[in-house]
Formats: structure tokens, sequence, C-alpha cells
């Protein structure tokens, strides 16, 4: 049953990201990065 339900969801995920693209997930990535970049440059040395 288990074997049935990976698989199942295993097509699923792969027809959606198929429509969508992966557009949305860079631009999520690239604003995380960003927000990233800027914690460290504004963090105090030594905390």
């Amino acid at each position: 049953m288990a074997a049935i339900g990976a698989s199942l969801w295993g097509t699923w995920a792969l027809r959606t990201r198929r429509s969508r693209g992966d557009g949305p997930e860079l631009v999520g990535y690239a604003r995380f990065r960003e927000a990233m970049e800027r914690s460290t440059t504004t963090s105090v040395p030594g905390s």
C-alpha cells in the first residue's frame, strides 16, 4: 500500500513541477539568498 501511495505522489509531484516550471522556486531561492547575505553582512562579529 505504501508503494502505491509513493508512486502516485511521485507522479503527481513531477506533473505539477512540469506544468508550473521552476520560475517561482528560483525567485523564492533568490529572495532567500539575498536575505541571508544581508543578515550575514549586518551581524556583529563575535556574536
